[in-house]
């Protein structure tokens, strides 16, 4: 039959038996549609390797940068993982020059 995924997350367990999970957010966009047949397997073009994406917005006097985790099939993950069913701290970004001079930090929020 056709489906459409409407969930999808990312789950390992690590050597210290520590259960990590990322949310994934949103469909599968364009792959939304999934056929599967009865007695086949049916893959899907999503997971590792992960990028890591800041989409920067200037509202008014500030700027807003958006982090973005994008699967090798453009899908979209949470920017936090939980680890144990616990939310890790938000990722922390700098800002560096061409020369490689820190101009600004700080920690991304969730939400």
């Amino acid at each position: 039959g056709d489906y459409i995924v409407r969930s999808f997350s990312l789950k390992t367990v690590d050597a210290g038996g520590n259960k990590w999970e990322l949310p994934g957010m949103g469909t599968m966009r364009e792959r939304q549609q999934v056929r599967i047949r009865e007695g086949e397997t049916t893959n899907f073009n999503i997971g590792p390797t992960l990028v890591a994406k800041t989409e920067p917005q200037k509202i008014a006097n500030t700027l807003y940068i958006e982090l973005k985790i994008i699967g090798r099939g453009g899908e979209q993950y949470a920017a936090g993982a939980e680890v144990n069913g616990r939310k890790l701290d938000p990722p922390q970004f700098r800002i560096i020059d061409e020369n490689r001079r820190v101009l600004d930090s700080g920690t991304f929020e969730y939400g």
